[in-house]
């Protein structure tokens, strides 16, 4: 059980599930055969890398921030679940995984589960950061969705 949790510790989460997805999208494209697919991993590396400056500069203003609950350790045990059962918790191995995933199918599948359990994980964050960040977490919510309709799209022309 997290004894103490404030808003830092879930924007700190957010950072490492953006590092994790970009090194997760690099190792499957360095293994998927299929070049359409192989180009759309690449950009949503690139794209992860992205949300990790979004995210960073978030927590660099975060200040003591406590979100609102119904009772003690409403949220936390909340978030802990979620955490704990997103596609990139500790834990992973990449060099395990990446290979498994040479088949392009295969690899949207798991890219669009990261991209689904991100939303869910950054949409259920705005109860832990101040009002004033929700707008940029909303914004990077919607370049998730954007993903996932690439992912969608992609999965249709295999």
């Amino acid at each position: 059980m997290w004894s103490i949790f404030k808003s830092n510790d879930v924007v700190n989460f957010a950072v490492q599930v953006e590092k994790n997805g970009r090194e997760f999208y690099k190792k499957l494209a360095e293994n998927v055969i299929d070049a359409k697919a192989k180009d759309l991993l690449l950009f949503l590396a690139e794209e992860e890398a992205k949300h990790v400056g979004d995210f960073e500069r978030i927590l660099a203003g975060l200040g003591e921030y406590h979100s609102p609950e119904s009772y003690p350790g409403e949220y936390e045990e909340y978030l802990k679940a979620l955490v704990e059962n997103h596609v990139f918790h500790k834990g992973l191995n990449f060099e395990d995984l990446a290979p498994q995933m040479a088949d392009a199918g295969k690899a949207i599948d798991m890219a669009l589960r990261f991209e689904k359990d991100s939303i869910l994980f950054f949409n259920e964050m705005k109860n832990f950061v101040p009002q004033g960040e929700h707008e940029a977490i909303d914004k990077l919510i919607a370049q998730e969705r954007e993903h996932i309709k690439k992912l969608s799209q992609m999965k249709k022309e295999l």
